[in-house]
C-alpha cells in the first residue's frame, strides 16, 4: 500500500468522532451548568492554541508520522478520561489530552501530506487535500449519525467507539514511509555546522493573502463549529427536546453540507474566484446563525445547520492550499499550519466562554445574533487589512501571528 493511499485511511478512520455530536449532552446529563459546560469546551480550543509549536519542536526529534501518532494517543486518553469519572478535574484534563493530541495531529497531517509531492506538484497535492479532506466529513457524518443512535442506549458507547478509531489511526499512521526529501527536511533543524554551532532560525515570510487565508480559516470555523458543538446542541436536545436519533440526524446535515463544501471548493474558487467564494461562504455563515436564532421548530433548524456546514465546509482544503507554499520545508509547512489552528483556537474558546454566559442570561436569540454581527465585523476587518498591506511579512524563528 502506497503512502497516499495509508494518508486517505487515516484522514478517514481518525474522523471517526462517534462521540462529538453528543458530548454537550453527555455534560449536561452530569448536571453540570451551562457557563461550565461551554468552559469544558472551551478547554480544547485554547488547549490547541497555547500548543501549536509543540508538533514543530517534537519534529527536530522525530518523524512526523510519530508526531501524528503521539496525538492520536492523546486523543484516545482523553477521551478514556471523559468517561472514566464525572469529576471536574478529570473531564477538565481529559479535553486538555484530546486538545493536545488535536494540535500535534491537525497541523502535521496536511504538511506530511504536502511533503508526499514533489514542490512542482502542486496541483496533485491539492486535489488530494480536497478529496481527503471531503472524505473526512463523510466520516464524521456517518459517525456522528452512529454515535447519536448508541448514545440513547449506552452514554459512554460513543466514546469507546471514538478510542478504537485512535488506536486504529495511530497503526495505519506509521505504516507510511517518508521519503527522502521529507526525511532530510524534517531532520534539517537537526542539521548542525561543523563547528557545532546551531542553525540559525530561517526567516518564514508570509504575504499578506497567507496571512488573510489564515483569517479567514479562522474566523470562519471558529464562528460555526462553536455553535455546531456548544449552541445547536442546547436548541435540539432543550428547546426543540427532539429525540436522539433526530437529535444526531439534524446534526449530521452540518457534515454533510461541509463533506459537498470540501470536496468543490477548490473547484469553484477555480471557476467563480476566490473573492467572491469567500464573499459567499461570509454571507452564508452570517444567515445560518440568525436563522439558528430565530428557529422555533425542526424545520429552520435543520436549514441553518445545512447552511453553516456549506459556508465552513470547503474553508480548510482552500486555506491549506493558500498556505502550503512552495519552497518551504516541512517543519515551516507545518509551522504555518499549526499557526492557523492556534488562531482557531483562540476564537473558538473565546466564543464557547463568553457563549456559555450569554446564553443562561439572555438567551439563545440574542447569542446568536450578537455571534452573527461579530463574524461579520470581524471578516470585514480581515479583508480591510489584507488590502491595506502590499508586502510579505518575515517572521524569524517564530510561529506566524
Amino acid at each position: 500500500m502506497n503512502n497516499v493511499a495509508c494518508f486517505y485511511i487515516y484522514r478517514i478512520v481518525s474522523r471517526l468522532y462517534f462521540h462529538l455530536p453528543i458530548l454537550f449532552v453527555y455534560f449536561y446529563l452530569q448536571h453540570l451548568s451551562l457557563p461550565i459546560i461551554e468552559l469544558l469546551l472551551a478547554v480544547y480550543g485554547l488547549v490547541v492554541m497555547l500548543t501549536a509549536k509543540w508538533n514543530v519542536k517534537l519534529m527536530a526529534l522525530m518523524r512526523q508520522t510519530k508526531v501524528i501518532a503521539i496525538g492520536e494517543g492523546l486523543k484516545g486518553i482523553g477521551l478514556l478520561l471523559l468517561v472514566s469519572d464525572t469529576h471536574m478535574g478529570v473531564l477538565l484534563l481529559g479535553q486538555i489530552a484530546c486538545g493536545l493530541g488535536y494540535s500535534l495531529a491537525a497541523g502535521t497531517d496536511s504538511s506530511l501530506l504536502r511533503s508526499l509531492f514533489s514542490e512542482q506538484d502542486q496541483k496533485r497535492y491539492q486535489k488530494t487535500e480536497s478529496s481527503s479532506a471531503s472524505y473526512m466529513f463523510l466520516s464524521v457524518l456517518l459517525a456522528g449519525i452512529a454515535g447519536s443512535m448508541f448514545f440513547g442506549s449506552n452514554i459512554k458507547l460513543p466514546f469507546y467507539l471514538s478510542i478504537a478509531s485512535n488506536v486504529l489511526s495511530l497503526a495505519v499512521i506509521l505504516l507510511i514511509r517518508n521519503p527522502g526529501h521529507t526525511a532530510q527536511g524534517v531532520l534539517s533543524v537537526a542539521d548542525k555546522s561543523r563547528d557545532g554551532q546551531k542553525e540559525p532560525a530561517a526567516a518564514l515570510e508570509l504575504t499578506p493573502g497567507q496571512r488573510y487565508w489564515k483569517r479567514y480559516y479562522a474566523l470562519i470555523r471558529a464562528f460555526t463549529l462553536a455553535p455546531f458543538v456548544g449552541f445547536i446542541p442546547f436548541l435540539l436536545y432543550r428547546r426543540l427536546e427532539i429525540g436522539l436519533f433526530y437529535f444526531g440526524l439534524v446534526l449530521s446535515l452540518f457534515t454533510l453540507l461541509g463533506f459537498i463544501s470540501a470536496r468543490y471548493a477548490v473547484r469553484v474558487g477555480v471557476k467563480i474566484g476566490e473573492n467572491r467564494l469567500v464573499i459567499a461562504t461570509t454571507l452564508l455563515s452570517v444567515l445560518s446563525m440568525i436563522v439558528v436564532g430565530l428557529s422555533q421548530h425542526i424545520g429552520s433548524a435543520a436549514v441553518a445547520i445545512a447552511l453553516m456546514g456549506l459556508a465552513s465546509g470547503g474553508a480548510r482544503p482552500l486555506a491549506a492550499g493558500q498556505l502550503n507554499g512552495s519552497g518551504m520545508r516541512p517543519a515551516e509547512r507545518t509551522a504555518v499550519l499549526s499557526s492557523m489552528e492556534r488562531m482557531y483556537g483562540f476564537w473558538n474558546a473565546l466564543l464557547l466562554i463568553a457563549g456559555g454566559f450569554v446564553l443562561q442570561e439572555f438567551g439563545l436569540r440574542i447569542l446568536m445574533f450578537g455571534l452573527a454581527a461579530a463574524f461579520f465585523l470581524a471578516s470585514a476587518v480581515s479583508l480591510l487589512l489584507r488590502r491595506g498591506k502590499t508586502s510579505a511579512q518575515p517572521v524569524t524563528g517564530q510561529l506566524p501571528s
